[in-house]
Order: structure tokens, then sequence, then C-alpha cells
């Protein structure tokens, strides 16, 4: 059935659609982890340091990947 909120203030949502929602949002946590320590990785490499001048730091793009490209 469609999501309703009933007068207490509550949200209702199917069951198919709370696993859909659920699945996306772990996917795109997994993708931020991804992205973090991608960025970490670049910082502790040594690619970065304060006491000299910035060296080149590639840029981390924040596109959507599907799941057989990640490794």
């Amino acid at each position: 059935s469609e999501p309703y909120i009933d007068q207490e203030g509550t949200y209702h949502i199917s069951e198919g659609d709370l696993y859909r929602f659920t699945h996306e949002l772990m996917c795109m946590i997994r993708e931020l982890i991804i992205e973090l320590s991608m960025a970490v990785h670049i910082s502790e490499s040594g690619l970065f340091d304060c006491d000299e001048s910035p060296k080149f730091v590639p840029n981390i793009t924040l596109g959507r990947y599907e799941d057989e490209w990640k490794i």
C-alpha cells in the first residue's frame, strides 16, 4: 500500500519499501566508507605535508559506482 502518516504522526511504509530503502542506504554507506578510506590513505601516504608546500592531491570523485566495480 501507499505510505501514509497516521494521526499520531507515525510514518507507515510497506515491508518491501523498508527493505529497498535499507539496501540503498547500506550501498551509500559502503561507498562513503570506501571514499573515506581513500582520503585517509592519501593523507597518511605523505602526499600532503603541512610543513612543505602542498603537493599534487588527486580528486576523489563522489559519483555512484556499481557494486561490480568495487573490489
